[in-house]
């Protein structure tokens, strides 16, 4: 994000930043618990997939960033015993192939 923020002129150093989550869940738990200090509400950066519900009910808002689109690697998960699944091989095989074209 630093990187991506630094190409739209943004110094990340002046983020008064209050902690750092690895979950999705997490940022928006933490938006919706966070009491607002000073005048100055809690934010997150997260995809808009993961609010929709709380939008819908009014509970969220977002903000789209200007010029800023992001990707990120997406992994296929499935139980340690499902590993030679048929079904799953022809997902894995089907996905792997869109991504080439």
């Amino acid at each position: 994000m630093k990187k991506e923020f630094e190409k739209f002129g943004i110094d990340c150093n002046s983020f008064d930043l209050r902690s750092v989550v690895t979950s999705s869940t997490a940022a928006k738990q933490t938006v919706l618990k966070s009491p607002i200090i000073n005048d100055v509400p809690t934010v997150t950066i997260i995809s808009k997939h993961m609010i929709e519900q709380r939008v819908k009910n009014k509970e969220l808002y977002y903000a789209k960033i200007k010029g800023l689109k992001l990707t990120r690697k997406l992994y296929i998960a499935y139980l340690k015993d499902r590993k030679n699944d048929a079904f799953l091989d022809r997902v894995i095989n089907y996905i792997t192939s869109k991504k080439k074209t």
